[in-house]
């Protein structure tokens, strides 16, 4: 077994557990608390993520580049990474504090939620992963995952509606995940020299404002929803954003696992071969999702409570959101990799303002359609510029594209006969057959005959072991 077929099983497992946990918690929250307990916690987590995106600007780069040219002084690299992120935070956390205390009734749920950002500046994913610790990374996300499902299945039991306990929740499993991160660091290898925390701050700044402009829309969608809308309507949009989430679980993962490939095989100048497989393998698994969760995303919605029905059209557009984010993941991820910083920077603008104008714009009219809507164009935005940055060699020849685009149109068929079969009660047959669909297909596609091979040319490209 390879490093390739270790590190996917690890980070599907784990991921599949993490994502479980999340969705049985929202489940139970959703049909005991409603639409507007949602919507508003549900913007607390955005807060903090909010936090978490502007203290991690333009630093997930530099280390990631670092670490993969100074093997051997990673765990230098990642202190200088979160001492660098923890001072951000700090200054951002006082403004929040103030800003909370002047402008909203419920101050101490806002600054509970939004002192989160602080555990999270602890997050090693994708750093961690070119320091070949995914496997440390998704035991303590997991644990963490867990132990947030079973402490609110407790408050809900014991009767527990309060927002601030349910971010005290969220805080208290954070700081878990801070703990075991800063053990992995501790036990990493420092010989060697790697950059002050100061001084990755002042190199950061290079990306770091493209990065926010981009990043910024996204982790304050739900926020924008809420102001706009009013909380029950950012209720709907949590649960079409956790919907298409769970859609992306699968290639969450492969994008942790060809990131690091990406970024060891630019360093030996065989960055185009990875980013052909990286993109296949996430349209192989994106199309079908996005075909199948198309045709079932009233039967998803419907599970949460009857009134979150009316969240269909808004999971929809999420959906192809989720499918074009992803595949332009993989693209830009191949600029950040060679280097090519300036392609990096243009392919974030147009998207960053195609979201914010659209959130502002629809979401007042439509609602949580609207918003969803302004996620799909901007995400469609950001695939179309970063695919203009690439360079045609590392596109063609694009045949590569028939067998995801066969897998899509075979599970959408199926799962739609399900729907047809069933009368509009086809949950428990839609999942079931879209899922055997895409399992056999992708078998005669990928992995007849080819299993043992499987990720042997990308560690041959990068010479890369997790």
């Amino acid at each position: 077994m390879t490093s390739v077929h270790r590190t996917l099983t690890t980070l599907g497992l784990g991921l599949f557990a993490q994502r479980a946990a999340q969705l049985i918690a929202l489940l139970m929250i959703t049909r005991s608390l409603g639409a507007e307990f949602t919507g508003k916690t549900a913007q607390g987590l955005a807060l903090a993520g909010l936090l978490s995106v502007l203290a991690s600007a333009g630093l997930r780069n530099e280390v990631a580049r670092g670490l993969a040219q100074s093997k051997n002084s990673a765990g230098l690299w990642l202190r200088s990474a979160v001492k660098a992120r923890l001072l951000r935070c700090c200054y951002l956390w006082t403004i929040a504090i103030a800003l909370a205390f002047a402008a909203s009734d419920t101050p101490w749920f806002w600054i509970v939620s939004a002192t989160a950002c602080i555990p999270n500046a602890f997050d090693l994913k994708q750093i961690g992963d070119v320091a070949a610790r995914t496997r440390s990374e998704v035991v303590i996300e997991t644990s963490a995952a867990l132990l947030f499902l079973l402490t609110v299945l407790i408050w809900l039991q014991a009767g527990g509606c309060e927002p601030v306990m349910l971010a005290g929740i969220q805080l208290g499993c954070r700081v878990l995940y801070a703990l075991g991160s800063a053990f992995t660091i501790r036990k990493m290898p420092a010989h060697g020299t790697a950059p002050k925390a100061r001084e990755l701050l002042r190199k950061s700044r290079r990306l770091a404002p493209a990065q926010v402009f981009s990043e910024l829309p996204v982790a304050a969608d739900v926020c924008i929803v809420g102001l706009l809308a009013g909380d029950s309507v950012a209720g709907l949009y949590t649960i079409g954003s956790r919907i298409a989430g769970a859609a992306g679980m699968p290639t969450v993962q492969l994008t942790r696992l060809f990131f690091a490939h990406q970024i060891h095989a630019a360093t030996r100048g065989r960055s185009a071969r990875a980013t052909r497989v990286a993109m296949r393998a996430t349209t192989l698994v994106m199309l079908p999702l996005l075909a199948g969760g198309w045709i079932a995303a009233d039967q998803l919605c419907a599970l949460f409570g009857s009134e979150f029905a009316n969240a269909a059209d808004a999971t929809r557009w999420l959906l192809v959101a989720i499918t074009a984010q992803h595949i332009a993941w993989q693209v830009h991820q191949a600029l950040l990799a060679t280097g090519r910083d300036e392609a990096y920077r243009r392919a974030l603008w147009l998207p960053a303002m195609v979201h914010t104008i659209g959130l502002l714009t629809l979401t007042k009219t439509f609602g949580s359609t609207g918003a969803a809507l302004a996620t799909a164009l901007a995400q469609i935005c950001f695939l179309t510029a970063s695919l203009l940055q690439l360079d045609r060699a590392e596109l063609r020849p694009l045949l590569w594209l028939r067998g995801p685009l066969m897998l899509a149109f075979a599970t959408g068929a199926v799962t739609l006969l399900a729907t047809a079969i069933e009368g509009g009660h086809a949950l428990l047959w839609q999942l079931p057959m879209g899922g055997m669909t895409w399992c056999i297909g992708i078998y005669l596609l990928e992995l007849r005959n080819r299993w043992s091979r499987i990720g042997t040319g990308l560690i041959e490209a990068s010479d890369f072991h997790f």
